[in-house]
């Protein structure tokens, strides 16, 4: 348990950094060795942890479950009358941190993070939303528009 609560620490450490340098940097200009020295960690540490092809942006994932998971533990009752709905306010709640990586062409990483916290089929997708609506859903907490649903789910207006 101890060894499983420092690795997590660890990769917090890792993905707090690389955080901290996109928000000067391009995500595609930052290498690991800058990210490690920004965190204080060995590279050998590093990779002991993640591989090389799609490392940064395992950490970026890894940082957001986690955040997830916070937000959800907070928002039980919530979350169990309407999932959705409250992954939507983690989003919106976490909105710097989503138009940070969307911002760097992360939108993988984000969707990533979806599937992976998310109990969403495929036979429930076209209940919550049809994929126009819910990319302009992602877009709008994204981008900072405030946008609503009208009557249409597939219809959004302006507020």
């Amino acid at each position: 348990m101890k060894k499983e609560s420092s690795t997590k620490f660890l990769k917090l450490c890792l993905a707090d950094a690389l955080l901290k340098m996109m928000e000067t940097q391009n995500y595609d200009s930052i290498n690991i060795t800058a990210v490690c020295e920004q965190a204080g960690v060995g590279r050998t540490t590093y990779y002991r942890y993640f591989d090389k092809k799609s490392s940064k942006e395992d950490l970026l994932v890894f940082k957001l479950v986690h955040e997830w998971k916070a937000y959800n533990e907070k928002h039980k009752e919530e979350a169990a009358k309407d999932g959705t709905m409250e992954m939507l306010r983690f989003a919106y709640e976490n909105r710097t941190l989503f138009r940070l990586m969307y911002k760097n062409g992360l939108v993988t990483a984000i969707m990533k993070v979806f599937d992976e916290v998310s109990d969403w089929t495929e036979e429930k997708i076209p209940l919550i939303c049809a994929p126009s609506s819910c990319m302009a859903i992602s877009g709008s907490f994204i981008n900072g528009s405030n946008m609503t649903l009208t009557k249409h789910p597939n219809r959004f207006k302006n507020i």
